[in-house]
């Protein structure tokens, strides 16, 4: 998943829908906070079936560090050789960890990206994808690892146009673009390596539009858009898929006045829901192998950020952390899930410090 919230409404508009009511949450659930030793901000990445997580924390200079929690709660820190700052993306189930780390710096316009992989023994692995440029804001950005140790992200080379790729256990790369993209970003990939992203559609005039794709493991790509006119299409952004093939993602049109969230099946056939209180703002959303999915959005009336958990079924429930902040832009964003139910993510408290917490059903 793609991260942090403030990148995630500047992809987003503000369009408000309410059609059906939603049910309120169980109380039963058991709410656990995550924030390694020395945090100034905590932001959960992925949980794995197992209830692994992984994702970065910000120390004392605001230096982003990788770091491991185990089912047990045991917390390790740690940063590929060289990092000046750590972004694990994925843990499968195997406890392989994948992302991308940087070196060099802002401030001296040599900041490059590059991808690692952390074996459950510790050891690191850095790569970087053939074509990945070396200049300012380049190099390798990996979001996502499958059972099977497939990994997939993007690239950006050196004329600064990013480029998605599939590297396999065993090191090798494959490049691929969506036909006419003006840049392409794999998010996902599923057991079978079905992958799935967005590409930047060219309008004209200089602009182009974020447009979900799915790329099947032969090779095919086929493009998603969930309103089916690209003319009103503000974004659309496929974030995570599972075995059975069902992508979920957030997108907004100005043509039907709705911004929201969607669940397309392996056939083609999208479920459309923007029925949630005062949504505003589709933040982002997650589905395990059942079906289930979880996921996050600004309130339209306070700025408040909201979450909620949609069963296979379409039983939709809002959920939030007791210990979440309830002014603007706090609250909780539920936004990963595992295959058990549990759910992790982030809330923002009344101080607007972010920490991780872990949902147990």
């Amino acid at each position: 998943m793609e991260a942090t919230t403030l990148m995630r409404v500047a992809e987003t508009t503000f369009v408000a829908v309410l059609t059906i009511a939603v049910q309120p949450s169980a109380q039963s659930q058991t709410y656990t906070t995550i924030d390694p030793p020395g945090s100034e901000g905590t932001t959960l990445s992925s949980i794995n079936p197992a209830g692994a997580i992984t994702g970065f924390f910000l120390d004392a200079n605001f230096v982003p560090h990788g770091f491991l929690r185990t089912p047990n709660g045991a917390i390790t820190p740690f940063d590929p050789p060289s990092s000046t700052g750590t972004t694990p993306e994925a843990i499968n189930p195997g406890g392989v960890i994948t992302g991308y780390y940087t070196t060099g710096d802002y401030a001296d316009e040599n900041l490059v990206s590059h991808g690692f992989l952390r074996a459950p023994d510790g050891t690191i692995t850095t790569f970087d994808a053939p074509g990945a440029g070396t200049g300012f804001f380049q190099g390798t950005t990996v979001y996502a690892i499958n059972p099977a140790g497939a990994i997939t992200g993007y690239y950006t080379d050196a004329n600064s146009v990013s480029h998605g790729f599939v590297r396999t256990v065993t090191g090798t790369f494959t490049s691929f673009d969506v036909p006419g993209s003006a840049g392409t970003v794999a998010d996902a990939i599923n057991p079978t390596g079905v992958v799935t992203g967005y590409y930047m559609a060219p309008l004209g005039g200089g602009f182009s539009i974020p447009v979900g794709f799915v790329r099947d493991a032969k090779g095919a790509i086929t493009i998603i858009a969930p309103e089916g006119d690209f003319t009103y299409l503000v974004d659309d952004y496929p974030s995570s898929i599972n075995l059975a093939g069902t992508i979920a993602g957030t997108a907004s049109n100005i043509n039907v006045n709705a911004s929201g969230f969607y669940l397309r099946a392996k056939d083609g056939s999208i479920t459309w829901f923007d029925n949630l209180p005062g949504l505003g703002s589709a933040l982002g959303i997650n589905i395990n192998q059942g079906g289930t999915a979880t996921g996050d959005y600004i309130d339209w009336d306070s700025g408040q950020i909201l979450s909620f958990v949609r069963t296979a079924d379409g039983q939709v429930s809002l959920i939030a952390d007791p210990n979440a902040g309830t002014g603007f832009f706090q609250g909780t964003e539920a936004y990963l899930i595992n295959p058990a139910g549990q759910i992790a993510g982030n809330y923002s408290d009344e101080n607007y410090v972010s920490h991780g917490f872990l949902r147990t059903p």
